[in-house]
């Protein structure tokens, strides 16, 4: 089973880690943050970076990675580009992401990232 997690950053608590380090032997475990650097990786688990919140061409950069080589969404992104729209892109950016990985679990580690999942559709894939 592939679980997901989004806690906003790769920052998690020493709680989360344990639990996560526990976990990830027997599943497929993704974290998914905003940071670009993890300095102490847990062994076994893909870290999924959704841009940087302190460099914009790191938010870019990460945002055109997403897309792959899919023209109308790469378009679409320029298009929320021009208008200054990144919480559309970062709503995306959470999506392709979920719809890369089709998790059997999700977890929103912290009430204050629920914001960023108002318009996420969710499919369970077991």
């Amino acid at each position: 089973m592939k679980i997901f997690i989004f806690d906003g950053t790769f920052k998690a608590t020493t709680f989360i880690n344990r639990l996560i380090n526990g976990l990830a032997v027997e599943q497929d475990f993704y974290i998914l943050g905003f940071n670009e650097t993890i300095n102490d990786k847990i062994p076994g688990v893909k870290y999924i970076g959704l841009g940087s919140n302190s460099s914009w061409f790191l938010f870019i950069k990460r945002s055109i990675a997403l897309r792959r080589f899919n023209f109308f969404i790469q378009l679409e992104l320029f298009n929320w580009l021009l208008k200054r729209q990144k919480k559309k892109i970062i709503n995306s950016n959470i999506q392709l992401a979920i719809d890369q990985i089709k998790p059997g679990i999700l977890n929103f580690q912290w009430r204050g990232v629920l914001a960023y999942y108002t318009f996420i559709v969710v499919v369970f894939f077991l």
